[in-house]
């Protein structure tokens, strides 16, 4: 019982990790975009890259 509640707290930080890292990633994309570095189509495909087929087409 122990171990299931462990990997469930092991498992939920997993998740708020990779949220934070995405997140961060997007606005420093955000921020290369803004200044005209880097166009939408560049940062969209970089933001993509790596994701599964089923996720690429949400948000």
């Amino acid at each position: 019982m122990s171990l299931g509640a462990i990997w469930i707290v092991f498992t939920s930080l997993k998740s708020i990790s990779r949220s934070r890292a995405l997140e961060e990633s997007r606005r420093e994309l955000a921020a290369y975009v803004a200044e005209g570095s880097m166009t939408p189509d560049d940062a969209e495909k970089l933001l993509k890259a790596g994701r599964p087929h089923w996720e690429q087409h949400c948000g």
